[in-house]
């Protein structure tokens, strides 16, 4: 098959970005919409080029800007992804090694790792020249396959690295809030972490949504028994999660704040040793 050049070839404004379709056989055809379209724009946004400070393979970005610019219409509404949205996407590709971040005074800069072994033509296809004519030379599909079994085996041999969701770590947390005993070994209760973990929620997450659902149920009878693993950190996650930063609960001091005493000084019995309170 030979590539058309010269007059007679259409000429498209705007450049090109690649798009590799063994994307499917990853995680990221997997993932959340919100989060596989925020990698898409990335990837579309992207400096094909070095622009000063801003390098190939990078884009400079803020959140109201990916918002803005994915955005849709439903009749005469204009709907977005919520800013939280963009930090899960943000949080899941940079744990996949697919992008890094770095904070600056005008937004975020994304850099797009192994941005240049994926956006080179060549690498897809073998070319050879021949005076002014080029020639595609497509690779045997044997080939293909044999490339994608070692990437497939490499990638099982990461992920017996990869360290387990923390399901100990929370469960520890939850049952110190709640002063119960549920255990992190269970199947049930290690699979909703795991899957939550792998939409891109972090422990920050879990433990706001913790601290929210204790504060809010721990002193109704009927709410009480609700505030287990199944029901915390099942489907309705990232609603209470939501909820939970729209009630001030943070992440980083999970909506409560402590009265720390001085060192040393021991209460006397029956008085309240730390005081809490919502922010």
């Amino acid at each position: 098959m030979k590539l058309v050049t010269g007059p007679l070839m259409d000429h498209i404004e705007g450049g090109f970005y690649l798009k590799a379709r063994r994307v499917q056989e990853t995680w990221i055809a997997k993932a959340p919409p919100h989060i596989r379209e925020i990698w898409d724009w990335i990837l579309l946004k992207a400096n094909y080029q070095d622009n000063g400070k801003i390098k190939r393979g990078q884009l400079l970005t803020t959140y109201s800007e990916i918002q803005d610019g994915l955005a849709w219409f439903v009749g005469y509404r204009k709907e977005t992804y919520k800013k939280h949205h963009c930090e899960i996407a943000m949080k899941a590709l940079t744990r996949e090694l697919m992008i890094t971040t770095t904070k600056t005074t005008r937004g975020l800069i994304v850099t797009v790792l192994n941005y240049n072994k994926y956006q080179n033509p060549k690498n897809y296809e073998c070319y050879t020249e021949n005076d002014n004519e080029t020639t595609r030379v497509l690779q045997p599909t044997d080939t293909i396959r044999k490339e994608r079994k070692k990437e497939v085996k490499d990638k099982s041999i990461v992920g017996q690295n990869k360290p387990a969701a923390p399901s100990a770590e929370i469960v520890q947390y939850l049952n110190e809030k709640s002063g119960k005993e549920f255990k992190a070994s269970t199947k049930a209760t290690r699979q909703h972490i795991a899957a939550r973990m792998k939409e891109g929620f972090s422990l920050s997450d879990f433990q706001t949504v913790i601290d929210f659902k204790v504060d809010e149920w721990g002193t109704d009878a009927k709410m009480m028994e609700f505030i287990r693993p199944q029901t915390l950190f099942g489907t309705k996650f990232e609603s209470y999660l939501e909820a939970a930063k729209v009630a001030g609960y943070n992440g980083q001091s999970h909506g409560m704040f402590s009265v720390t005493l001085p060192e040393g000084y021991q209460p006397p019995v029956g008085s309240i040793a730390c005081i809490t309170t919502r922010q």
